[in-house]
């Protein structure tokens, strides 16, 4: 199982070496959402972080961002220390990892070019086999003549979040959503200032709205919901480490995201019907789209996959097809809000067939002498009217009616 951690929000904030080193010029770092404020040189620091040992099958890691402003970037020269530990290059979306050796992150003495994070990217560092207490050590500096430092993560047990998923349907055009945060052993004390978004889409007007246990705490299992704002785009959600957890979960994590599409999206597809000509079968289709955008339906014949023509005046979210005629008529229903951002429903069939019983004849039935009338109906949806009936005579005697 391979789990994974991440400050996500640690920001090592360094000047880029062309501001002035004008002596007792000073910048901060901060850890966001006030878990960690510290002061620090123009020119760089040392700087300590912590990653979870690995257990069980985990494959842990931390994630550390460079937020020195537009420009700043940070150089790196060798393997982490301990050689048993890994390093990789994020990128800022967080979708994009490239380990350390690789094109693009490697050293480079010569032209310093491949060696470099730029602001915004994060650097990802795995403990691997390294056992608790173990500090990594990782150089690096601001710029290609600046001074050295060192990045010390260290590997720290205790207990661990080992999943934080989304539990609602996804992609999502709602504006409340939820995660479930799961740990190793039962925590008390819970809260949102333990959680941080991933919002590399800017979604504007996010907050958490409550974070519950899933039994009696302590529990291994706890629920976060959250007003996700509005604006599209992938939003995560990340544990940022220990608050006022009980015991502590000191490690980062990186939870699962939401994607708030500009799509709308198919909530209920259409049912198909089977129904006689001149029968009635209507079709339906339930959409939202995020930020309450206008929506407007087409009905056409096919399949998504396989359009036909668009249905003349089907323009709405239920469509009644035609059927003065037999046959085998799928549909299917495109919703959109302009004309390029649509979202197809799953196809339906509306089967036709041309068959309404009108008289059946049957034999004469004699008194005191058992008999059976079969009365075989065929080719039809249903029996058209409802209420049709045989009508039997008993020796030409008054007639008797039967209830099909």
């Amino acid at each position: 199982m391979k789990t994974s951690s991440r400050i996500s929000e640690t920001a090592i904030s360094t000047a880029p070496s062309a501001r002035p080193k004008t002596p007792g010029w000073w910048r901060r770092a901060w850890l966001l959402f006030g878990l960690l404020v510290v002061t620090v040189s123009a020119r760089g620091q040392d700087a300590s972080f912590t990653v979870a040992v690995n257990a069980n099958g985990s494959d842990n890691y931390v994630d550390i961002r460079n937020t020195s402003g537009s420009g700043g970037r940070w150089y790196f020269f060798s393997d982490p220390a301990p050689s048993a530990a890994r390093m990789s290059r994020i990128n800022s979306a967080g979708t994009t990892e490239t380990p350390w050796g690789a094109a693009n992150f490697r050293p480079d003495p010569a032209s310093l070019q491949q060696n470099r994070l730029f602001n915004g990217e994060f650097l990802r560092v795995y403990p691997k086999t390294l056992g608790g207490g173990t500090v990594i050590q990782i150089e690096y500096a601001t710029g290609p003549a600046e001074a050295h430092f060192h990045l010390n993560v260290t590997v720290t047990a205790g207990v661990q979040v080992t999943a934080l998923n989304i539990i609602d349907p996804n992609p999502s055009s709602q504006t409340t959503v939820r995660w479930r945060v799961t740990f190793d052993q039962a925590v008390s004390g819970v809260a949102a200032t333990n959680f941080s978004f991933a919002n590399p889409a800017l979604i504007s007007g996010l907050s958490i709205v409550s974070v519950t246990p899933d039994t009696a705490p302590p529990s291994a299992n706890w629920t976060i919901t959250a007003n996700a704002g509005t604006g599209n785009g992938l939003l995560g959600l990340n544990w940022a480490g220990h608050q006022t957890e009980s015991p502590s979960v000191p490690n980062t994590f990186t939870g699962q995201k939401y994607d708030f599409t500009i799509l709308p999206i198919i909530g209920q597809d259409p049912v198909g019907a089977q129904i006689n000509v001149g029968g009635t079968a209507t079709l339906s289709v339930v959409a939202s789209v995020r930020d309450n955008a206008t929506l407007h339906y087409q009905w056409f014949n096919g399949s998504a996959g396989n359009p036909g023509a668009a249905v003349a005046g089907a323009t709405n979210a239920t469509f009644t097809p035609n059927s003065t005629s037999a046959g085998v008529l799928p549909f299917f229903c495109r919703v959109s809000t302009t004309p390029g951002t649509f979202s197809d429903s799953l196809s339906a069939t509306v089967t036709i067939i041309d068959g309404t019983l009108t008289t059946i004849t049957a034999p004469t039935v004699y008194a005191n002498q058992p008999s059976v009338v079969t009365v075989a109906v065929a080719g039809v949806a249903s029996i058209n009217p409802p209420t049709s009936t045989v009508t039997l005579s008993v020796d030409g005697g008054a007639p008797l009616t039967a209830a099909l």
